[in-house]
């Protein structure tokens, strides 16, 4: 019932335009000014990938069709949705801002699949070659999305545990979640203690973090890599404790906003990085101006002739996966000069039925 109220509250009945096309408005409502959208919102639509009937509901609605309001269009001729979605874009912004390689190249790699491992009982070694640990990461998630596990794709179960942990997410925060997935608090504190130990740098990110802008000479406020700040009221608090020997001690714990702090970092840059990106396409590729159509999470979406899917999806690639400036990396790395962050392309005549494609 959840998904339904969710669903329902998505669209108000989807209204479209004299040519049968939905319009939104983008808000930077988020205090991380992420994008989102209203009247619909299109950012709350669930992803289809995650295997429910009610998932793909409403993206099953959304079909291509040529749009008459471009001069250029041939009327009969087929057209198809095309997107690009960078991949894992805030774990690798969070492993920069830590700054930690391990985890940054971890998350190019395959943080998911990763995870998956260390849960099948089949862990990868951090220090293999890319290679070598790409492939392996690609077996595994396979083998993880074919093993089921708490009535859920171990791969999904993965994303969870990793989404809601990397921004401090609580194992009853996991629970109200997913109750399906995490049958009690116990069970999702024990994936979060793993994931924990799998990735310690990630706690020590969180607490240098919180004690930089919520500490005792703290500075108040976060400075995101593309120059927006936001200010925090109660990061950390603060509780005096009476001592054994009689002398008051202070004793300091997470506060109200510290989530919203740890949160703020990579999802302020992606969403940088994403309208970046939207710039550039717009600025490099006047000829496909027409065909961008939304952006959703952290993708770009069009509609275009289905005979020039191939050359959209090359456009959107170019700018999306260009170096970013002001993401410098440290040199000892060997990651290159910037971070620079992958996508992957799909395209499809109906939005709950598009498939990747390779470049």
């Amino acid at each position: 019932m959840r998904k339904v109220k969710r669903l329902a509250g998505v669209s108000g009945g989807l209204p479209t335009d004299e040519y049968g096309f939905v319009h939104t408005t983008f808000l930077n409502k988020p205090s991380t000014w992420r994008l989102s959208s209203a009247a619909p919102n299109l950012q709350n639509i669930p992803r289809a990938e995650e295997h429910d009937e009610w998932q793909s509901l409403v993206r099953g609605m959304f079909k291509a069709r040529p749009d008459p309001r471009l001069l250029t269009v041939a009327p009969n001729e087929p057209w198809t949705f095309v997107k690009r979605d960078f991949s894992a874009v805030e774990a690798i912004i969070s492993g920069y801002l830590m700054p930690s390689r391990r985890f940054t190249r971890i998350a190019k790699l395959g943080p998911h699949s990763f995870f998956a491992a260390r849960m099948l009982g089949k862990p990868a070694d951090a220090e293999w070659d890319d290679t070598t640990l790409g492939d392996y990461l690609g077996e595994i998630k396979r083998e993880a999305q074919a093993t089921i596990m708490d009535g859920v794709p171990l791969y999904d179960l993965s994303k969870r545990v990793g989404y809601l942990t990397l921004y401090m997410g609580t194992p009853k925060r996991m629970h109200d979640e997913y109750p399906k997935t995490f049958k009690d608090v116990r069970v999702a504190a024990y994936y979060q203690d793993m994931y924990y130990e799998l990735f310690p740098e990630l706690q020590r990110w969180h607490e240098a973090t919180c004690q930089q802008v919520g500490g005792k000479r703290g500075t108040t406020f976060f400075r995101a890599p593309f120059g927006y700040v936001h200010r925090y009221y109660r990061v950390i608090e603060w509780k005096k404790q009476e001592g054994g020997d009689g002398k008051d001690a202070w004793k300091w714990k997470y506060g109200e906003d510290a989530k919203r702090l740890i949160a703020f970092g990579p999802q302020n840059t992606a969403g940088g990085i994403l309208k970046e990106g939207t710039l550039g396409f717009w600025e490099r590729y006047v000829q496909f101006r027409d065909f961008l159509r939304v952006l959703i999470h952290d993708e770009l979406f069009g509609m275009c002739p289905r005979r020039q899917a191939e050359e959209v999806l090359a456009a959107m690639k170019d700018v999306m996966e260009r170096p970013i400036e002001c993401l410098p990396l440290d040199p000892s790395w060997g990651m290159g000069e910037y971070l620079q962050i992958a996508s992957e392309g799909s395209i499809g005549g109906v939005w709950s039925e598009m498939k990747k494609v390779k470049d």
